[in-house]
């Protein structure tokens, strides 16, 4: 997102091209309108999560946009480099975590695609979230009540860890040390609802840490039906005539009697 007087228009941006979207840099953090690290002269409806509102799929990274080549440094800019463009970069810049099995190029970018990435302030903090076999930046279906989970280990000691689902906050972990491991049971995603979690770290020098989001949808009960008969016939295990019934009308199959 772009302050202002240019702005951003979500409305404009191609599914099939925009994968990532900036949550944080040296202008600040546009998780949300209001947030503490407000980008200068945003107005309303830009924010990231007026982007997710919107439906856009779009995973998490950091930068810095200080233009003097020195991505993920720790160190705040020289002021008299910067000049006149200190006034909007306050803070230090962000960092961009890539989840790769390697580290090529090729790898990097294929992961940025699966939006398989976070942000931090800079700091490098761990983050890990996962629902089952999913992680950061993927679209899953689940039967049930999802269970997320997250581990995080800070350069510093932590103050909190937070679910945020569709824009609030579900579930707050209030953290002792420099790292945190637990998991989040949300039971209020009823059959058929579709919400989005990610997970965002807190750190008690105000470093923080944003993970990617998930997208879920919960199956419904005739979904769920299916999803098991499916599993059943994989594993060669016995289902019921009746399941048979409903699993051959769903997939528009005939039953040959015998």
């Amino acid at each position: 997102p772009i302050s202002q007087p240019r702005g951003t228009e979500w409305e404009a941006v191609d599914k099939n091209i925009e994968d990532v979207t900036e949550i944080y840099s040296m202008h600040g953090a546009s998780e949300y309108y209001g947030n503490p690290r407000q980008l200068i002269s945003v107005t309303k409806g830009q924010s990231v999560r007026d982007a997710l509102k919107l439906g856009l799929k779009l995973g998490f990274i950091g930068g810095g946009d200080d233009h003097l080549t020195h991505p993920g440094s720790g160190y705040p800019v020289e002021k008299s480099m910067m000049f006149p463009f200190i006034v909007c970069l306050k803070y230090r810049p962000g960092i961009a975590a890539i989840i790769s099995d390697s580290l090529d190029i090729k790898s990097l970018f294929a992961a940025l695609k699966k939006r398989h990435c976070y942000a931090t302030t800079g700091e490098k903090i761990y983050l890990d979230f996962r629902i089952g076999k999913a992680i950061m930046g993927d679209e899953i279906k689940v039967s049930g009540s999802p269970v997320l989970k997250v581990t995080a280990c800070g350069t510093g000691r932590l103050q909190q860890v937070d679910i945020v689902k569709n824009g609030e906050i579900a579930h707050c972990f209030h953290c002792t040390e420099d790292r945190a491991k637990f998991a989040y049971k949300d039971e209020e995603l009823k059959r058929g609802q579709k919400a989005y979690y990610y997970a965002r770290v807190l750190q008690r020098d105000g470093e923080m840490a944003w993970s990617s989001p998930i997208w879920v949808k919960r199956l419904t009960e005739d979904e769920e039906d299916l999803a098991l008969a499916e599993e059943r016939l994989k594993n060669g295990e016995f289902i019921s005539q009746s399941a048979m019934n409903k699993y051959a009308a769903k997939r528009g199959l005939k039953l040959h009697k015998r």
